[in-house]
């Protein structure tokens, strides 16, 4: 709770917002919820990154995050008391170590693919740090739909699903067992649902007049959005 105080304070300086405002932004973007009550087209840089960040802590975890400054013999009831029963490397510590590396990794790259497909630099950082986190904090009021870009949306779509997949799955990526990683049941239980819910969101949305090709794409995003949380 202290914790969620003590970011709230930076959204209350600057002025525009109450304490209970500036309290609810804090929660909302460390919990990964993504509902905001700034508008996000009049505020500085400075604060559409702090959000952002919030969010991408959140995604990571707060504990985990603290858990890189922290002596290996408090760290493990800590890393238990986040939820994680993934204990990917010998030592808590090493494994928070390696967590930590890959997601940097995925900031980077995701980062990169949203600049090479016309995104600007900081709005790539911003919608990099809330897709892992599967959030949705946005610096745009039409978040990635201002874009107006399928490949964007496919980067999203991406960054989202690496940020819902368990740490022990993603290491088997990064170490290539890709057979491994299609394998795992939280992998085909998200392909299932997959498969069942695209056709039939696409199907609502060209039932309401839109072509089929808009409703696929849109089924699509929105899909994975949902799934995702």
């Amino acid at each position: 709770m202290y914790g969620f105080i003590l970011a709230a304070f930076p959204f209350w300086l600057y002025g525009n917002m109450t304490p209970v405002q500036a309290l609810f932004e804090s929660v909302s973007g460390f919990t990964t919820t993504g509902l905001s009550v700034l508008d996000v087209e009049r505020l500085p840089h400075i604060f559409l990154f702090y959000r952002g960040f919030l969010q991408y802590v959140g995604g990571l975890g707060f504990v985990m995050m603290m858990l890189l400054f922290i002596q290996e013999k408090d760290s493990a009831t800590l890393y238990q008391a986040e939820g994680h029963p993934d204990k990917l490397m010998p030592t808590i510590g090493k494994t928070v170590k390696v967590i930590g590396m890959m997601y940097g990794f995925f900031l980077i790259a995701g980062t990169i693919l949203y600049t090479i497909f016309g995104m600007p630099f900081f709005d790539s950082i911003v919608h990099t740090m809330c897709a892992l986190s599967t959030g949705g904090f946005s610096n745009r009021l039409d978040s990635i739909g201002y874009y107006h870009s399928l490949p964007i949306e496919w980067i999203t779509v991406l960054l989202m699903l690496i940020g819902t997949t368990n740490f022990s799955l993603l290491l088997l990526l990064f170490h290539g067992r890709i057979r491994d990683f299609l394998r795992a049941s939280e992998i085909r239980f998200l392909a299932g649902l997959t498969v069942i819910t695209v056709p039939v969101m696409t199907l609502f949305l060209n039932k309401s007049g839109i072509s089929v090709t808009q409703s696929s794409e849109l089924a699509f995003f929105n899909a994975f959005s949902a799934l995702s949380t």
